[in-house]
């Protein structure tokens, strides 16, 4: 991978501002934002789901995503498919964000593509324990954590200094210097 891509996993509770993170990231970086889980909302349409994301709504597609990853491994490929096709070049942008929410499925995606792990913290949203997806969110020690606990400009602030530091870090990463 070219040290101007970078891949972001990024994870936190339902509606802690996942998508927003990655809007935000957008006005300053091209951004191609993606899910674990879009192949599987293709099945369970299919199956009649509707859309929608109440508990029982997201029970099913964890456990529609469990059982297609138990059979071909479904998720985890198509995302490092996109991944690969974003490392060649095949899509616009500089960085590819993706939104995963199992631990280990993060922790196989880093190792496999040196990915930077994120976590958004937003206290304002109740945790949903009705599935081990939404209920281990937490369990894992990401890279960064970017705080969503105030306006949404305290937000985009919070998502400018990440990039400050990231870029920091890259620029010092690529000078050779050891942390």
């Amino acid at each position: 991978m070219s040290s101007d891509k970078m891949i972001f996993i990024v994870n936190g509770k339902p509606r802690a501002g996942k998508d927003t993170f990655a809007q935000i990231l957008n006005e300053y970086m091209d951004v191609y934002k993606y899910s674990s889980v879009t192949k599987v909302k293709e099945i369970a349409k299919q199956c009649g789901w509707t859309g929608a994301k109440e508990e029982r709504d997201r029970k099913f597609l964890h456990e529609l995503k469990m059982l297609t990853s138990a059979y071909s491994d479904m998720s985890y490929n198509d995302v490092l498919d996109k991944i690969h096709k974003f490392e060649k070049g095949e899509l616009d942008a500089d960085v590819f964000v993706v939104d995963i929410r199992e631990p280990e499925e993060i922790d196989r995606l880093v190792k496999a593509t040196k990915a930077f792990t994120i976590f958004i913290e937003n206290n304002r949203v109740p945790s949903i324990t009705s599935n081990p997806a939404d209920a281990n969110v937490e369990n894992y020690r990401y890279d960064f954590i970017i705080k969503n606990n105030g306006t949404l400009e305290d937000f985009e602030g919070n998502i400018k200094l990440f990039i400050e530091v990231l870029m920091t870090f890259m620029f010092m990463y690529e000078e050779g210097d050891r942390f």
